[in-house]
């Protein structure tokens, strides 16, 4: 993921290994550094919540400053 040029590129494969293993939301959490901006963090979370193997995924919205992607993202975990 880190060696993509891109941030779409690296959201593109994370969505490739996330297809193949389930991830934990702390490591879903280190991996959410690599973005800079608040929509790509959201389609970076979006793209790996089915793949999440645990129940804290929620706790993830703290990562999200901008109101309109922490509500999107409320709203997509059932909060």
């Amino acid at each position: 993921m880190l060696e993509a040029g891109k941030e779409e590129d690296r959201i593109t494969a994370a969505h490739k290994v996330f297809k193949t293993k389930c991830f934990s939301t702390r490591q879903v959490k280190a991996l959410s550094e690599v973005f800079s901006s608040d929509a790509l963090k959201f389609r970076f979370l979006e793209t790996a919540y089915p793949f999440v193997s645990d129940d804290h995924f929620k706790e993830l919205a703290e990562l999200l400053a901008d109101p309109a992607y922490n509500s999107k993202f409320r709203t997509m975990t059932g909060q």
